[in-house]
């Protein structure tokens, strides 16, 4: 007999769908070429010929993705596993598909996905702002209490997701999925790619020192800039360019 879909699994994964949609769309709508960072590995890579490219980026990029991709999903995949036998198992039916945890996991994964969605159009509508005292970071809107609003609600809609496996056996046991998530976009691959490239303009130490890198807080506006190495760079290339530019004008 064909094991019937509880209403946990159907929105567990309608959730995942409306996310992978989203996402999707959004990064085939601002990309027109190669992202930098993959322009950046295809570089690297290629030092060796192209065959070695080839090898490593077969493994480096498709393959590291693909571990990557199950071990964040690993939650989802359990509770469509289980959720659905152990819902009917018990002859309650429907009538038992929801908990306490369900409701707090599904508004956990919707407040993450507005703030990545809200984020994403609030960075948008900055970019495409003409005015040229903007300024090169946007500050406005969720931007101006993290500095990464969009993967901030990336890693926080699947700890909801997590929260939801909660209601099914041992579903305590892939926290692993939103923690590998979260520990990813934080340290590896989403903020720090981003902030080392954007550290090189002049506008980014205030920006650094008044606003939370990741769990939005409130902006420091009396913050003071980060007196380290890469300041001074800046600063010297900054001073630089503005005696270079007064001495052209004299």
């Amino acid at each position: 007999m064909k094991q019937p879909i509880d209403a946990r699994t159907w929105t567990l994964n309608a959730c995942v769908a409306l996310w992978a949609v989203r996402l999707a769309w959004h990064i085939g709508k601002r990309h027109t070429d190669e992202d930098y960072r993959y322009q950046s590995i295809r570089k690297r890579l290629s030092t060796r010929g192209q065959l070695c490219y080839y090898i490593q980026a077969f493994f480096y990029i498709f393959m590291l993705q693909a571990v990557l991709s199950l071990g964040v999903n690993y939650t989802v995949m359990r509770v469509t596993a289980m959720s659905s036998v152990q819902t009917f198992a018990t002859g309650a039916g429907a009538s038992k598909h929801s908990n306490g945890l369900d409701y707090l996991g599904f508004g956990v994964f919707a407040l993450g996905f507005l703030c990545e969605v809200l984020g994403d159009a609030q960075l948008t509508k900055h970019i495409e702002n003409p005015d040229p005292n903007k300024g090169k970071f946007c500050k406005t809107g969720l931007w101006r209490y993290t500095r990464h609003p969009n993967y901030f609600g990336e890693a926080l809609l699947w700890w909801g997701l997590f929260i939801v496996s909660l209601g099914v056996p041992r579903g305590y046991i892939t926290v692993f999925s939103p923690l590998l998530i979260t520990l990813l976009l934080r340290y590896v691959s989403g903020v720090p790619l981003l902030e080392r490239k954007a550290r090189k303009h002049p506008e980014w130490a205030q920006y650094e020192a008044e606003t939370a890198v990741f769990i939005p807080w409130f902006w420091d506006k009396n913050a003071t800039p980060k007196q380290d190495d890469d300041f001074a760079e800046v600063q010297a290339q900054t001073k630089a360019t503005e005696d270079e530019a007064s001495s052209k004008i004299n």
